[in-house]
């Protein structure tokens, strides 16, 4: 930060008299500080939630995996097993396996697809910096017009 925004900060005491020049300089350095850092918070967001959707796409996508390669041999033997219980009812012991695995597998990408939803998009970091920032450069622009309305009283004053 600059010395005009610093002294701001410290106190509500009307500041020295500078050109305005200066002054508006000072605001335009400091707007630009603010926005260099905005950008750096967004992109330290982007990189925490696209780590966050790697993470969990990465587990779905393994898991997913071990599912097919394991459950074709487990159905095909409870295929045949609970034909066998079903007196050699083959067609049915099918619908009864293709059933429950389509629960189970819908509740599972279900949980999987809901939990990636609510991962946080919302910038809350970059929000709150924007407000404080924005607040900083608001109470240096009422200095500058704090400033220049005393400039123009007292020249109206001398000219009397």
């Amino acid at each position: 930060m600059n010395k005009f925004s610093e002294e701001s900060q410290k106190s509500n005491e009307p500041l020295p008299l500078k050109s305005y020049s200066q002054i508006f300089s000072d605001v335009s350095r400091t707007a630009k500080i603010l926005v260099l850092n905005d950008i750096k918070l967004v992109n330290q967001d982007l990189k925490r939630i696209s780590k966050d959707v790697k993470h969990n796409a990465r587990s779905v996508t393994v898991f997913g995996a071990i599912f097919l390669i394991s459950s074709i041999p487990l159905i095909i033997f409870s295929i045949i097993l609970l034909g066998e219980i079903l007196d050699h009812q083959y067609w049915l012991s099918s619908l009864i396996l293709g059933i429950t695995l389509f629960v189970i597998g819908s509740v599972g990408s279900t949980y999987f697809y809901h939990k990636l939803k609510q991962l946080d998009f919302k910038f809350n970091k970059t929000r709150a910096a924007l407000k404080k920032e924005s607040e900083i450069i608001y109470r240096q622009f009422n200095k500058f017009q704090q400033i220049a309305e005393e400039t123009i009283k007292e020249g109206q004053g001398a000219a009397k």
